[in-house]
């Protein structure tokens, strides 16, 4: 059984995908872009869409954007196709509250993700990129929505905010996932507080130096 993430980048993918993993399931995720861009190399070619990837069944953050912003490659959006050769595989929906993942988007990388998106795209703002990503969200989820409301396949939304790792559970029975295994990884908000936490700790230790000299 096949197990495919089509939602965006910064919507759990890599909490699923390690949650996933410490339940022994073969799962990738990203591959510094090869997965995408080897998905889309395959559609090119004609050969299967996740030849080089045998041996794995789960796929998570599946894009590439390079260095410069010049090319963008999102194989999660090819869904379809991906349904069309494996019309036996599970595929989730991962999403979130639209505006936090705007802010994730932007904190990315501290920034580097949002730069390149804007050359990318040719967006001279933030704002311009901002309002970008809220239409290709929308579009994005209403054709998941459509397609697989037409279709005889396995599919559910995980809404990431409210619903892991419970979504999945109840998703994937076959799996017999077990839920303490399971680690929110990767948060924004968590990194900011850390940074926060520490920079405290360090105004503390230097005051506590002033003090006793």
């Amino acid at each position: 059984m096949k197990i495919f993430l089509i939602g965006f980048n910064k919507c759990g993918t890599n909490t699923i995908h390690h949650y996933l993993l410490a339940n022994n399931v073969r799962s990738v995720h990203w591959d510094q872009g090869r997965l995408a861009k080897r998905i889309f190399r395959n559609l090119a070619e004609g050969d299967d869409l996740l030849k080089g990837y045998e041996s794995f069944d789960a796929f998570t953050d599946m894009e590439f954007l390079d260095a410069q912003g010049q090319c963008y490659l999102e194989a999660y959006k090819l869904f379809p196709q991906l349904a069309q050769q494996y019309p036996d595989a599970v595929f989730i929906l991962n999403t979130r509250d639209r505006e936090d993942w705007i802010r994730s988007r932007l904190a990315h990388g501290n920034k580097p993700y949002a730069r390149r998106q804007m050359s990318f795209y040719g967006a001279s703002s933030e704002e311009e990129l901002v309002a970008i990503w809220r239409k290709d969200w929308s579009r994005h989820h209403c054709r998941v929505m459509k397609f697989f409301a037409e279709g005889n396949y396995r599919f559910f939304v995980c809404p990431i905010d409210t619903d892991l790792p419970r979504c999945l559970t109840q998703g994937l029975p076959d799996l017999r996932l077990d839920e303490t295994r399971y680690k929110t990884l990767n948060r924004t908000g968590d990194r900011r507080r850390l940074q926060v936490s520490r920079l405290n700790e360090r105004a503390r230790w230097a005051l506590a130096r002033l003090l006793t000299r």
